[in-house]
Parts: structure tokens; C-alpha cells; sequence
């Protein structure tokens, strides 16, 4: 058996937990005897599997499983074409930062009396050797950085095009269905062969519920879950921040921020499930080149993994989600357990569903719902018991 540490993952955030579901939940696929356990000797709560996988298979079978559900396929050919053009520029401003520096530390071997115009040229050397050595770095870290190494892209085109479960359940970009459109892609999926391991059933259970509609805007929709606050209005475009961020992460990047600890970052739209997207956005400038987020795609694209591990059900007067409960009066709050005894992906769904107050658990933590500029997010979890 393997056994591997994430020690990446945080499972007292909201977004750890989530992460920590999603890798799991695959697993079990492949090994539905994986177990796993948080580690709670450090700071940080961490997830432990053991499972008869490598960690490289692990790893990629998060990666497939990520992309099927997504239905891409990726456009390969114009990342490539992505990757040799900014390949291409960089180059370019390199060779063009070269010829400053070799022109001025030519015009500085010019005699001069003139101790200013010396100083001056002296000055004029060490901004440019500055600026070139700044261009070389980053062309380092472009040759070395796992996202351009277009061969580990077309292997993976090759494993995508070569899995037959390949299909997409978000046929739009938003988590916003009228009843009619609910209905109308739960039987689509029905006729799909590839679909009939359920797995795509317990996405549509995630996203939303017929058996509580809501209104909006005159229109009918099926209830959809508290924990979708991605951006736009209502947090209804999960589906397209979530595709956003697939092309910018490949299975080193996910051993980098899942296992090693390491963020793999991208200024794309994260889906707000961290508490420090909180902080992020009250510490963004109103400047806009200070306005640039910087989410960890792997991370989050594996937390959407989890997604299913927190359906939502009809309730008496409103849809319920799995893990949101009140909070004071009129505000909601995520709860989840932390469990010190290996178990498996039924057991684990079976604790999610039970309280804090059965105590059967560790410890339970909950993170607060809040509204802030128009979006929701998550405050730091705080523990319940």
C-alpha cells in the first residue's frame, strides 16, 4: 500500500476540506479500499490515503477525472501556439535588452574628463545589466515551469483522447437551470454509456435540486447549492471559473500544491472557498494593475471534485445543502468534521452527514457565510468542538 501525505491541503478551510473530498472521492474510484485520515500532530490539519495507487497515478487520475467532467477537450494545438509565442517574445525583449547593455558598456570603455557623464553612463550600464538579468530569470523559470513543456501536453492529449468516459456535465457556464433545462440534462446524461457509473449523477445532486424551485426574475430555477459563490450575479457562473482554470495546471503543478505545499498560482477567477480571498479582495487597491488575483488552480479545480460529497436535498421550506447550517438569525455557516481513524469514501460521506453534536469525530469546524462587495465568502473556520 502507498501512503500519501497532502500536505498541502489545509482541512480547517473551507477550500482544504473541499480539496481533500475531491482527491479522495477519485481515488476511490480506482481503489475503493483507499482510506484516509487527517494528521493532526501539526499546526495545519493535513489529509493522509493510503491506497494501492503510486502517487503519480493518483495524480493523474485527478487530472483525467478533472477534464472529463469538464468535457473538454482542451485545445491543444492553440496552447502550443500560446506557448511558442510567448516563448518568442521573451526572446525577443532578451535579445533586445543584450544590445542595450552591449552599446552601453561600450559608450562606458569611452574615455571622459567629465566625472557626471561618467557617472551617468555608469548608471545607464547597471539599469540595463539590471533589466537583463531581470529577462534571463524569467526565461528560466519559462523553460522550467511544467506548463510549457509541450510534450507533457501531448501525452495528455493522448490520455484524453484515449478514455472513453470522457463527457461533459456542464453543458453552460452557469449553475442556473430552470426546471425544464434540469430535467431535460439529467435524462440527456441517462442516454450517455459513460455516465452510468453515477458519477455525473452526483454532480447534478451538488449543483442544484428540482424538489426546491426558486424564483428569479419571473422565471422558475431549480434550487441551487449554498456552496456555489463563484462570480456573477447570484454566484451562478461555477462552471466557467472552473473551466477557467484547467488549461493552467497539469499533474506536476498538482503534486507542487497538493503534496509538496507549493501554490500553483494563476491570475485567474478563483471560486471563492478560501477565507483569505476574503483578505485578498479588501486588500486589493482600486488601481487596476493592483487588481490581479492570483488563485491556485490545481487546488481549486480538485476542490470542485468535492463538490459532490455535499449534495443538496429538498428541504420544508428551502433547498438544503449538505454541510451549510444557520448561523444566528438570518446568516448561514459550513461545517465540517475532522476524523483521526482511517475511512473510506462511504464512511466519510456518512460523517459529513452526521453533527458536530453526535460527536463521533475529532473535531468539527465551521467557516461563516458572509457578504462583502457583492460576493460571498468564506471567514476563517473557527472549531465547534
Amino acid at each position: 500500500m502507498n501512503t500519501i501525505a497532502f500536505k498541502g491541503i489545509d482541512g480547517s478551510s473551507p477550500l482544504g476540506i473541499l480539496a481533500a473530498l475531491g482527491a479522495m472521492r477519485v481515488i476511490s474510484f480506482h481503489d475503493p479500499k483507499a482510506t484516509m485520515v487527517w494528521d493532526c500532530s501539526a499546526t495545519t490539519y493535513f489529509p493522509v490515503i493510503e491506497t494501492k495507487l503510486t502517487t503519480d497515478a493518483c495524480l493523474r487520475e485527478i487530472r483525467l477525472e478533472a477534464l472529463r467532467i469538464a468535457g473538454f477537450p482542451l485545445d491543444y494545438s492553440q496552447r502550443k501556439q500560446e506557448i511558442t509565442l510567448e516563448q518568442e517574445t521573451l526572446k525577443a525583449k532578451i535579445d533586445k535588452a543584450q544590445d542595450a547593455f552591449d552599446k552601453a558598456q561600450a559608450t562606458c570603455r569611452r574615455k571622459t574628463a567629465d566625472a557626471e557623464t561618467r557617472l551617468k553612463r555608469e548608471q545607464k550600464l547597471q539599469e540595463c545589466a539590471d533589466k537583463l538579468k531581470a529577462l534571463q530569470e524569467q526565461w528560466h523559470d519559462f523553460q522550467t515551469n511544467p506548463l510549457h513543456d509541450v510534450k507533457a501536453w501531448d501525452e495528455e492529449q493522448a490520455l484524453v483522447m484515449a478514455c472513453d468516459k470522457v463527457h461533459s456535465i456542464l453543458l453552460d457556464t452557469k449553475i442556473k437551470y430552470t426546471l425544464q433545462e434540469f430535467h431535460c440534462q439529467a435524462s440527456n446524461a441517462i442516454d450517455v454509456p459513460a455516465s452510468r457509473d453515477a458519477r455525473l449523477f452526483e454532480f447534478f445532486a451538488a449543483f442544484a435540486s428540482d424538489g426546491s424551485p426558486m424564483e428569479e426574475k419571473g422565471e422558475v430555477l431549480a434550487g441551487r447549492t449554498d456552496l456555489s459563490l463563484s462570480n456573477g450575479g447570484g454566484e451562478q457562473h461555477l462552471f466557467k471559473d472552473y473551466r477557467n482554470l484547467l488549461p493552467h495546471f497539469n499533474t506536476q503543478c498538482l503534486h507542487d500544491s497538493l503534496v509538496s505545499g507549493t501554490p500553483w498560482l494563476v491570475e485567474k477567477t478563483n471560486l471563492n472557498w478560501s477565507p483569505d480571498d476574503l483578505k485578498n479582495n479588501a486588500l486589493r487597491s482600486n488601481r487596476k494593475e493592483d487588481d490581479i488575483k492570483q488563485t491556485d488552480a490545481a487546488m481549486y479545480a480538485v476542490a470542485f471534485l468535492g463538490l459532490p460529497a455535499f449534495p443538496c436535498m429538498p428541504g420544508s421550506d428551502d433547498l438544503l445543502t449538505t454541510g451549510i447550517a444557520p448561523y444566528g438569525k438570518s446568516e448561514v455557516c459550513f461545517q465540517w468534521p475532522i476524523w483521526d481513524s482511517p475511512a473510506t469514501m462511504p464512511i466519510i460521506l456518512s460523517l459529513l452527514r452526521t453533527t458536530a453534536q453526535a460527536k463521533v469525530c475529532t473535531r468539527w469546524f465551521q467557516s461563516r457565510k458572509v457578504l462583502a462587495n457583492k460576493r460571498n465568502y468564506f471567514l476563517p473556520a473557527q472549531p465547534v468542538c
